[in-house]
């Protein structure tokens, strides 16, 4: 994940109000300090960082905790998107359940 200033769920996302990242100085190592204050809320507390559902389901970093929901995805990338991610998520995980924090997409 590049760092800046910027949230990196507001600028991945395209969240019109972009907001600055909890450490804007990039210093920090943790990754929920490069989010706003309001995506680091729903990411610690395991949400989708964009509606606040308890169904992350992919993230654009590996590794990463900070993730949207299906329904998120869907309404940002649209449905034939969606669909490859799932497709490539049940191939990689043996068609078993979500793997969020994979950065698969």
């Amino acid at each position: 994940m590049d760092r800046t200033s910027i949230c990196v769920a507001c600028e991945y996302y395209g969240v019109l109000a972009v907001s600055l990242a909890v450490d804007p100085a990039c210093r920090s190592r943790d990754e929920a300090d490069a989010l706003c204050a309001p995506h680091r809320a729903k990411m610690t507390e395991g949400y989708c960082v964009l509606c606040g559902l308890r169904a992350p389901w992919v993230s654009p970093w590996p590794n990463s905790a900070i993730g949207c929901c299906e329904r998120c995805y869907r309404i940002i990338f649209g449905g034939r998107q969606a669909e490859a991610v799932a497709t490539e998520l049940a191939a990689k995980k043996g068609g078993a359940g979500h793997a969020w924090s994979r950065g698969w997409v």
